[in-house]
């Protein structure tokens, strides 16, 4: 009866509840429409490529990995500037602000991630940091090369949008600014 729904409850420490909590909120934010500007979206990338290099130090990328990294990277360019033209973001005219419409993948993705956290920790019997050193070097660059494409693509596509659009309306806006 140890890996009951009851233990992995008790044996979870304080702080995945703190940080499911906190996701939760915010993804619970994202799913109305918003303005966002996007000024700290410059920035980012910046974590994944820190990120990316430090865990390529520690654990250096097998061969394979950078084989994989380069169409991971230019398929999360893609996804990065499809997402958005298919949710429907539009900028806002004269401004640095784009209209996200809402969306509820964000909120099932993080309820699904910790779903998925709780059943391989309590259930497979994975250890997160000894799977990441024996197999990290082979899914840890081509990931954050995947982020990277993702987040910089974006940025490309949200400045393509404040520069030739398409702009939300002043109708579209009230009840949101």
């Amino acid at each position: 009866m140890q890996h009951s729904f009851w233990f992995m409850i008790a044996t979870t420490p304080w702080w995945v509840y703190l940080l499911l909590f906190c996701a939760a909120r915010v993804s619970l934010l994202i799913t109305q429409p918003r303005l966002i500007s996007i000024k700290p979206l410059y920035f980012a990338s910046l974590p994944l490529i820190v990120f990316a290099l430090v865990a390529s130090y520690v654990v250096p990328p097998s061969k394979e990995a950078l084989l994989f990294a380069i169409p991971l990277l230019a398929i999360g360019g893609l996804l990065g500037i499809l997402r958005p033209k298919w949710q429907g973001v539009r900028a806002r005219l004269h401004t640095q602000q784009l209209l996200l419409p809402g969306s509820w993948v964000m909120f099932i993705g993080i309820l699904l991630l910790f779903v998925a956290r709780q059943y391989a920790v309590y259930h497979a019997g994975i250890d997160m940091l000894d799977w990441a050193k024996t197999h990290g070097q082979h899914f840890l660059l081509p990931a954050y090369m995947f982020a990277i494409g993702i987040t910089g693509s974006q940025l490309w596509y949200f400045r393509h949008l404040l520069k030739n659009g398409p702009y939300v309306t002043h109708e579209e806006l009230k009840g949101i600014v």
